[in-house]
């Protein structure tokens, strides 16, 4: 089929909302750096028992740019594109980090894990997250199946266990992924 029959159907399912503004692939742009993130304080976290995530940055910084820069194509954004998410949780006081590698489907990016880290021992590809633009220049991102660094992902499998599975991030100062 034509790439317009594609997309104008992809159009009808799965319609742009333009009360979330643009897409993140036009909000982000491949040479500039960003963060993302949110704090949950105490009272939040009493009122959600089964959450792990006492804090949770999304970003790219110098290293992710720079390895977009030597291997990734501007005009295929997203694709290709490194982000790193950073969590805190309620059992580990220490911040785990975990480097994505993202592709651009639709309007959101689907990243799995990358071996980057070198912190994973196993295969973890298969761990994934899903980053969607929100309302009010947010960023929504989804863990539907363990995606995220607050379990160990070589023993992750299935559908996420904890209230983990979706995030609202707001736009941080980059200090505040440590840029």
């Amino acid at each position: 089929m034509p790439a317009a029959t594609c997309k104008a159907e992809f159009a009808r399912i799965d319609p742009i909302d333009p009360a979330l503004g643009p897409p993140l692939r036009e909000r982000l742009k491949p040479d500039q750096p960003f963060c993302y993130g949110r704090d949950y304080d105490a009272e939040h976290l009493g009122s959600h028992p089964d959450q792990l995530t006492q804090s949770i940055r999304v970003f790219r910084g110098p290293v992710e740019l720079a390895s977009f820069a030597k291997e990734g194509d501007p005009a295929n954004w997203p694709s290709g594109a490194d982000i790193a998410v950073s969590v805190t949780t309620r059992q580990k006081s220490a911040k785990v980090t975990q480097v994505y590698n993202c592709q651009g489907e639709g309007d959101q990016w689907r990243c799995a894990a990358s071996a980057k880290t070198g912190a994973a021992s196993c295969d973890i590809g298969q761990q994934e997250v899903f980053l969607r633009r929100g309302a009010n220049g947010t960023m929504m991102l989804a863990n539907p199946n363990s995606g995220l660094p607050i379990i160990d992902l070589c023993s992750a499998e299935g559908d996420t266990m904890s209230d983990d599975k979706v995030y609202r991030l707001e736009p941080m100062p980059q200090a505040a992924c440590g840029l």
